[in-house]
């Protein structure tokens, strides 16, 4: 009988130990993502705010008022993007999706999220340092890595309909360069 009674307080002690296990295990993914979150520059935590904000009014709306939503996000949009034309959309952290190189054009696409950044770039047999070094950066990207980029927008951008899976939901024309890049 006694030993009967160790064994029942041993399998509820491994029966509480795994369930502590389990709990506190499971929280752990949810930790990491807001202290990926925490790394996340203004920048980019302000075009996925855009971003959400856009798809919930977005698809709270009636069909004939769609219009009207999406014509003001892309107003709030330019007016972001205006404060960085020529300038650096600082600190985002993406995935390269492609790198194409035609000769001496450079072309990138990027995303985070459902935003996406693409350029095509050409460059002159002969350049200085500076844009010899960001020509290399440039060919150097390999698709699906991760990095953290400034981008400089040169004035063009979309803002499609969130339903619309063909493309992403914000597309920004601007190309990369390293952060210590200046």
């Amino acid at each position: 009988m006694l030993r009967t009674k160790q064994h029942t307080s041993i399998i509820y002690s491994i029966l509480f130990l795994i369930l502590l296990f389990v709990v506190f295990g499971c929280d752990q993914p949810s930790k990491h993502a807001k202290i990926d979150e925490l790394k996340l520059s203004a920048t980019q935590k302000y075009l996925f705010k855009l971003l959400d904000d856009y798809k919930s009014d977005y698809s709270s709306q009636q069909p004939e008022l769609q219009n009207e939503i999406q014509n003001k996000y892309l107003r709030k949009l330019e007016h972001f993007l205006v404060d960085s034309l020529g300038r650096y959309i600082d600190s985002l952290t993406v995935t390269v999706d492609t790198v194409l190189q035609e000769g001496m054009m450079v072309t990138t696409k990027f995303h985070t999220r459902d935003i996406e950044f693409k350029y095509g770039m050409v460059f002159k047999d002969s350049m200085d340092s500076k844009t010899d070094s960001l020509y290399n950066f440039m060919i150097n990207l390999k698709p699906k890595q991760e990095v953290t980029v400034n981008f400089i927008h040169l004035g063009s951008s979309e803002l499609n309909k969130p339903d619309d899976k063909s493309v992403r939901t914000i597309r920004i024309f601007a190309y990369p360069s390293p952060l210590n890049f200046l």
